[in-house]
């Protein structure tokens, strides 16, 4: 029982600690962090961030929730990467038909 009650007041003692570290004020900075459901709307608003006619209405202009496909680039490394995994399955199938 001794044990039980140390704990519990051990408990409620780090949980006051906890309480005063959140309830002070943190300074506002530069930076945010926002998180998507859904990657289709992470990259609607990469391409509204990114878009060369900031504020600018064009009629032609796909819709709000569409994506434009042509926007969406790959890194030289992951391209890198698929080169490698592309050249190395290939070796692998090559050479299995040189030894059966």
């Amino acid at each position: 029982v001794d044990a039980l009650e140390y704990l519990e007041a051990k408990f409620k003692e780090l949980m006051k600690s906890k309480k005063m570290e959140t309830s002070r004020k943190v300074q506002a900075t530069h930076v945010a962090f926002v998180t998507f459901e859904k990657m289709s709307s992470a990259q609607i608003a990469v391409q509204t961030a990114h878009a060369l006619t900031h504020g600018k209405s064009n009629p032609s202009s796909t819709g709000t929730t569409d994506i434009v496909w042509d926007n969406i680039g790959n890194t030289p490394g992951s391209l890198f990467a698929r080169d490698l995994l592309v050249l190395a399955q290939s070796g692998c199938y090559f050479s299995s038909g040189f030894f059966q």
